[in-house]
């Protein structure tokens, strides 16, 4: 059995370095073909992705960018200021088709004014005045300049959000028209008319909106629930919260319907103020959802 074993084995090394090699040179043939080949950009809804300087060693950082990419679950939340701390939930749950990851150079690079520029440059983070700076570096000139992408306002422990620089942005990348899983970090700005490179003369961070529920500061979701409280889709209790993981009652769920149908064009919906009586023996006259509860059931909502 042993001298069996010792025949095989010389047989599967030797199968095993012939398939290795032409997946390499199948990956160099691609490579060559893909480098050639002239890629574009799609533009993305920046609120769906994030740049997160992510630890790694002892005192090192590498960029990752997460994309959500459905609504089903977060893929992530945000706490603090300078710098904002991102907790990545999708590292608890199976994300697949639900968040997007990008890790490295496979995964995501620098463009600008349409071109790519990551087979020239790469993407890193460095610590600079008491804070993280994206930077583009050449990968072969060390005297070419770095382009600063981005910045975190700060250090602390964990994982930290990057703010983009102003004209930055997420997109991501095109081939023959099919949208491709690498994001680009791009610009208009043609390289080498980026401006200066010190980071001492950055200009501040944008002070970080807030919200008037407290509890939604961090929400992924956040602004999406701004707009609905803003349109008068939805309104937060009088704690000053929202509660987003709450469940809905039937009776906020009729104040819902009944407020969004109010918003459609053309329509034309008067609603009582006030309920003539119960619209169901559980529902008091004078209680907040009693008039549209009413107002429901005479229009076969209900």
């Amino acid at each position: 059995m042993k001298n069996s074993l010792r025949q095989k084995l010389p047989q599967k090394l030797a199968t095993f370095a012939t398939v290795a090699l032409a997946t390499a040179f199948s990956t160099i043939s691609l490579g060559n073909q893909t480098s050639a080949a002239t890629f574009e950009q799609k533009q993305v809804e920046q609120g769906k992705f994030i740049a997160v300087a992510q630890p790694f060693g002892a005192n090192s950082h590498q960029l990752l960018i997460i994309e959500q990419k459905s609504n089903k679950r977060a893929c992530w939340s945000e706490s603090g200021t300078n710098p904002v701390i991102v907790d990545p939930l999708l590292l608890n749950f199976d994300f697949t088709g639900i968040c997007g990851r990008s890790t490295d150079s496979n995964g995501y690079s620098m463009r600008m004014a349409g071109e790519d520029l990551g087979l020239d440059y790469i993407l890193s983070i460095v610590e600079r005045n008491g804070e993280l700076l994206l930077v583009g570096k050449h990968r072969l000139d060390r005297k070419a300049p770095e382009v600063i992408i981005g910045r975190t306002g700060g250090i602390s422990q964990g994982f930290m959000k990057i703010f983009l620089q102003p004209g930055w942005e997420f997109a991501k990348r095109m081939f023959n028209g099919k949208e491709l899983g690498h994001v680009y970090l791009a610009t208009n700005t043609p390289l080498g008319n980026t401006g200066s490179t010190d980071p001492s003369k950055l200009p501040p961070l944008p002070p970080r909106e807030t919200s008037k529920f407290r509890d939604i500061a961090n929400d992924v979701y956040g602004s999406e629930i701004e707009k609905a409280v803003a349109m008068g889709f939805i309104a937060g209790f009088q704690d000053n919260t929202f509660r987003p993981q709450g469940f809905l009652t039937r009776e906020q769920l009729v104040s819902m319907v009944i407020e969004g149908l109010g918003k459609l064009p053309g329509a034309t919906i008067t609603v009582p103020t006030q309920a003539s009586g119960r619209p169901y023996r559980d529902v008091e006259a004078g209680r907040w959802s009693a008039a549209k509860i009413q107002w429901a059931r005479d229009n076969n909502i209900v």
